[in-house]
C-alpha cells in the first residue's frame, strides 16, 4: 500500500465511504420495511405482526367501551301482527300472596308484550308431470313441454337465490350444499350449486349494468383496489362506490386503462382515491386524495432518522389537527365556508412544511414533498364540494368483504368465476346501501328471468 502512494489510499477511502453510505441507506430501507404496519403504510390491520400494538392500545380517549351517553340507540322493533298470541296470567298476588281464582283473572291495563321469534323450515316439492297424447289422425305421441317459469333443473328460484346469497357470504360450493341440506333439507351436490350460480350470474348481468350507470351518474364516488387471484395469476379487484350503488371489477392489471374502465375516461362528479398514479387522468379539481393514507405516510416519514423524521412529525401533527377540525361533532356538514376558514391556517402550515421538504438533502423526502405539492388542490376538495369526504373509507369498507373472500377462497379459477364475483359483490353491496335483503332481491331477479320479465332494480327509487 505504501508503494501505491497517497493517491491510491485516498481513492480507496472514497470508495469505502461510498460503500458505507450505500450500505447505511440499504439498512435504513430494510429497517423501514421491517417496521411497516397498518399505522404507517397501506398494509391492512390483518397483515400486522403480533408485535404491533392493536388499535385499542395506547392512551385512548378515557371513555368507556360501548355506546356513549347521548348517542342514538337501536333496538329490534316489535312485529305488528304476530302469527300467534298467548296470554299468561299471574297465579297469585305479588303483595299478599292471594291465589287468584279463574273468575278473578280480569286484565287491568295494557299487557306487557314479549315476542319470541321461531324458525319453521318448509320445503315443498312440486312434481310437474309431462303427459303424452296420441294423435287420433296420425297416431304420433306428443309430449308436453315445461311451461314458461318452470326451471329446467330441479331447483326453484328461491333455492338458486339461496345458493347465490351463501356464495356472496364467502361459502364454498361444498359448504353451501352442506348448509342447504342441514338447514333446509334440500339435497344438492357442489356441481349443482355451481350450475345454479352460473344461472344466477346470467340473471345478474342487466342489474350489473344498471349499477354501473348509477355509479357513473353519482356526484361523488370513492374508488380503490386490492389484489386478486385467477387460476393462480395475479389480478386486481377494483370498486367504485357511491351513496346508493357499488360496482366491482376484476382486471388483469392495476393500470390507468383499468381505472378508466371502472370510472370512465371522463368521469362525472368528484372521485375520492389514494395517490396511486393510475388515477392521474382525473382532473385535480374533481379529485380528493385520501388524507387517511397521507396521515400514514406522514407517520412513516416521522419514524425516519434526522431531518426527514423531524419534518414527518410536524406534518403528522398538523394533519392530525385537520382531522380534528373536520370531524368535530358540532360542525354543520353543510357549512363548507366555515370549514374552509378554520382549515386555512393548517393548510398554510402544511404547505410551508412541504416546501421545506422539497429542499431536503434526502432525495426521497424531496420527491415526496414535491409530489404532494403537485397534488395540492386535490387534498382539500372536501372543504369546497358538498358530500366529499377527506378519506377513502367508503371504498375501503366496500372492499373489506371481498378481501376476506379472497383470503378464504384464494380467488377464482375461470373468467366465469370473475364475472360471478363482480356481479355478486356489486349486487350484495348495492342491496345493503339501499336496505334491500339480497336473498329476497335475488329470488325476484331469478324468477323474473325465468318468466322472461324485466329484472327488478337493486336500487330504491330516489325520493321526490
Amino acid at each position: 500500500m505504501a508503494a501505491a502512494g497517497p493517491e491510491a489510499v485516498v481513492t480507496m477511502l472514497i470508495a469505502q465511504a461510498e460503500q458505507i453510505a450505500s450500505l447505511r441507506a440499504e439498512v435504513e430501507e430494510l429497517s423501514r420495511r421491517l417496521g411497516q404496519s397498518s399505522a404507517n403504510s397501506s398494509r391492512p390491520p390483518s397483515g400486522d405482526p403480533p408485535s404491533v400494538p392493536g388499535r385499542g392500545a395506547g392512551k385512548g380517549s378515557g371513555r368507556k367501551q360501548g355506546g356513549q351517553q347521548g348517542h342514538p340507540g337501536s333496538s329490534r322493533s316489535m312485529v305488528a301482527d304476530p302469527d300467534e298470541t298467548v296470554d299468561h296470567w299471574p297465579p297469585a298476588c305479588g303483595g299478599c300472596g292471594h291465589e287468584f281464582a279463574a273468575g278473578e283473572l280480569v286484565g287491568d291495563g295494557s299487557p306487557v308484550a314479549h315476542q319470541v321469534t321461531d324458525v319453521r323450515v318448509l320445503v315443498t316439492v312440486c312434481e310437474h308431470r309431462l303427459r303424452r297424447v296420441r294423435c287420433g289422425g296420425c297416431g304420433k305421441k306428443t309430449l308436453a313441454g315445461l311451461p314458461t317459469g318452470v326451471p329446467a333443473g330441479a331447483f326453484s328460484p328461491a333455492v338458486a337465490a339461496a345458493a347465490a346469497t351463501l356464495a356472496s357470504y364467502r361459502l364454498s360450493r361444498r359448504d353451501t350444499a352442506r348448509l342447504l341440506e342441514d338447514l333446509l333439507g334440500v339435497e344438492l351436490s357442489p356441481a349443482s350449486v355451481e350450475r345454479l350460480l352460473k344461472d344466477a350470474s346470467e340473471a345478474m348481468e342487466d342489474p350489473y349494468v344498471e349499477i354501473l350507470a348509477a355509479v357513473d351518474g353519482s356526484a361523488v364516488k370513492w374508488a380503490d383496489e386490492t389484489g386478486w387471484r385467477n387460476a393462480g395469476a395475479r389480478q386486481w379487484l377494483s370498486v367504485a362506490a357511491a351513496e346508493r350503488a357499488a360496482l366491482f371489477q376484476i382486471d388483469e392489471s392495476r393500470s390507468r386503462e383499468a381505472a378508466i374502465a371502472l370510472l370512465g375516461d371522463e368521469p362525472e362528479g368528484t372521485i375520492v382515491t389514494d395517490r396511486y398514479a393510475a388515477y392521474g387522468f382525473v382532473a385535480l379539481e374533481r379529485r380528493q386524495i385520501c388524507l387517511a393514507h397521507l396521515l400514514r405516510d406522514f407517520k412513516a416519514l416521522s419514524e425516519r432518522p434526522r431531518q426527514p423524521g423531524k419534518l414527518g412529525r410536524k406534518l403528522h401533527a398538523a394533519l392530525g389537527e385537520v382531522f380534528e377540525v373536520a370531524s368535530r361533532p358540532a360542525r354543520d356538514p353543510a357549512d363548507l365556508a366555515a370549514l374552509a376558514a378554520e382549515l386555512a391556517p393548517l393548510q398554510d402550515r402544511i404547505r410551508t412544511l412541504l416546501e421545506q421538504g422539497t429542499r431536503s438533502r434526502d432525495e426521497r423526502t424531496a420527491r415526496f414533498a414535491s409530489g404532494l405539492l403537485g397534488l395540492w388542490p386535490a387534498l382539500w376538495t372536501f372543504a369546497r364540494v358538498p358530500g366529499v369526504t377527506p378519506t377513502n373509507n367508503t371504498a375501503e369498507r366496500a372492499l373489506r368483504h371481498a378481501v376476506i373472500w379472497r383470503k378464504t377462497s384464494h380467488g377464482t379459477q375461470t373468467d366465469h368465476g370473475n364475472r360471478l364475483v363482480e356481479r355478486l359483490l356489486s349486487i350484495r353491496e348495492t342491496c345493503r346501501l339501499n336496505a334491500i335483503h339480497p336473498h329476497d332481491y335475488l329470488t325476484r331477479l331469478i324468477d323474473a328471468n325465468l318468466h322472461d320479465q324485466p329484472p327488478p332494480s337493486p336500487l330504491r327509487p330516489v325520493p321526490t
